[in-house]
C-alpha cells in the first residue's frame, strides 16, 4: 500500500534546503505519543516532501542590501499605499537595514505585488507538488496532503487554485486532475491567505473541502490561528459557518481551530501551532480517521497543555502583544510596522 505523502510549505523567511527536518520530527514524535494511532504506524503509513520556494526571494534580498531604494520603487504605490512605501524607504536610509524586514515583510510583498515573484513561486511549487505526487507516467502515487505556513498558505492556496482550475502538462501527459489525485487534507497553519489574496477570493475558489471532487479540491480544510498571532489578524481567515455549503459543514470537513496557549515567545512559529493539541489532534484526525483520537483524549491532552502553559507567564508578553494595534482593515503601512514590532518583541531576526 503506497504511503500517504505529507507535503510541507514554508512561510515567510530565509529557509534552506532541509528546513523542515525539525518539524517532521516533532509531527512524527507528537502522532506516535497516541497510542490510538498505533493501528497506522507513522513510518509505514506516512512519508513528507519538503517544498522550497525561498530562492525567488533571493535576489531581490540581496538587491534590498545593496540598494533598497530600487526595491521599494519595484512596489506598486497605488496597491500597498504610500505610506507603506515610505515606511520602506526610511528603513532603506537606517544604518542599518532591518534583516527581519528584508527576509519577513519583504518576502510577504514581493510575492503579493510582485507579479513576476509570484508567477515563478507558483509554477516552481507546482512542479514541486507534482513531482512529489506523481509518476513518470502521470498517474498518481498514492494519498497526499499540505501543511501549509504563514506566507505558505497563500503559496498553497494560489497553486492548488491554478491546478485544479486549468489543464495541466506533466512531462508529456495532458490531462486535468481528477478526483483521485485530490490532497486528502489541506491544512493552513497561521492562515494569511485573505490578507495576501490576488489569484481569486479564498471563500469562492476551489480550494475548498468537498466530497464530491466537482464541488472541492480536497476532501478536508483545516485553518488554525493562534488569538495572539500578530499575522492573522488583518482579513482573518473567517468564513461563515456554513463554509463553503451547508452538506460540507455538517460533514465536518472543515476544521476552523483558534487557540490562545503560550508555550514559547514566538506563538507565529509553525513548531509553536502544532504543539498544540487543538491543532495536532485535528490534523491528526484528518490524516487518519475521525474518530482515531477520542474526544476524551482530546480534552486530557488539552488540559494537560493549557496547565502547563499558563498565560500567567506570559503576562508581560500579552501587554506588549495587545499594543500591536492591528485589525481587520489595517492598511499595509500599519501591518508592517505591527509586524516589525512583533519581531523585537520576540526576537524573531531572520
Amino acid at each position: 500500500m503506497p504511503k500517504h505523502t505529507i507535503l510541507l510549505v514554508h512561510g515567510m523567511g530565509d529557509w534552506a534546503s532541509g528546513w523542515s527536518k525539525d518539524i517532521q520530527d516533532q509531527i512524527r514524535s507528537t502522532y506516535e505519543s497516541y497510542s490510538s494511532l498505533a493501528f497506522a504506524p507513522f513510518d509505514a503509513s506516512f512519508q513528507f516532501a519538503e517544498i522550497n520556494y525561498n530562492s525567488w526571494f533571493d535576489d531581490l534580498r540581496k538587491q534590498w542590501k545593496a540598494d533598497a531604494d530600487k526595491v521599494v520603487g519595484l512596489l506598486p504605490s497605488a496597491q500597498i499605499g504610500a505610506g507603506a512605501l515610505s515606511s520602506l524607504v526610511k528603513v532603506a536610509q537606517e544604518p542599518a537595514k532591518d534583516n527581519f524586514l528584508a527576509t519577513h515583510v519583504l518576502d510577504v510583498l514581493l510575492y503579493r505585488f510582485i507579479s513576476t515573484v509570484h508567477e515563478a513561486v507558483k509554477t516552481d511549487v507546482q512542479m514541486q507538488i507534482l513531482d512529489a505526487i506523481l509518476s513518470d507516467n502521470g498517474t498518481v502515487k498514492g494519498p497526499w496532503s499540505v501543511i501549509a505556513h504563514s506566507l505558505g498558505t497563500s503559496v498553497a492556496h494560489d497553486v492548488l487554485n491554478a491546478m485544479y482550475s486549468q489543464q495541466l502538462n506533466y512531462k508529456g501527459h495532458k490531462w486535468m486532475l481528477a478526483a483521485i489525485t485530490r490532497p486528502q487534507l489541506v491544512a493552513m497553519i497561521a492562515n494569511v491567505s485573505r490578507v495576501l489574496e490576488s489569484d481569486a477570493d479564498v471563500y469562492k475558489s476551489v480550494v475548498r473541502p468537498g466530497l464530491d471532487p466537482s464541488s472541492g479540491a480536497c476532501k478536508q480544510y483545516l485553518s488554525a490561528r493562534h488569538e495572539f498571532d500578530p499575522f492573522t489578524i488583518p482579513k482573518e481567515f473567517r468564513p461563515t459557518q456554513d463554509w463553503p455549503s451547508v452538506q460540507t459543514a455538517s460533514e465536518k470537513r472543515v476544521q476552523l481551530v483558534r487557540i490562545n496557549a503560550i508555550e514559547k515567545k514566538n506563538v507565529h512559529a509553525l513548531e509553536h501551532y502544532l504543539k498544540n493539541p487543538q491543532v495536532h489532534v485535528r490534523l491528526f484526525r484528518c490524516l487518519t480517521w475521525p474518530e482515531a483520537i477520542s474526544d476524551s483524549v482530546l480534552a486530557d491532552r488539552s488540559a494537560e497543555y493549557e496547565l502547563s502553559t499558563p498565560l500567567s507567564k506570559f503576562e508581560g508578553l500579552l501587554k506588549q502583544l495587545k499594543k500591536i494595534h492591528l485589525g481587520e482593515n489595517s492598511s499595509w503601512k500599519e501591518i508592517i510596522q505591527g509586524f516589525r514590532e512583533f519581531a523585537e518583541l520576540v526576537g524573531v531576526s531572520s
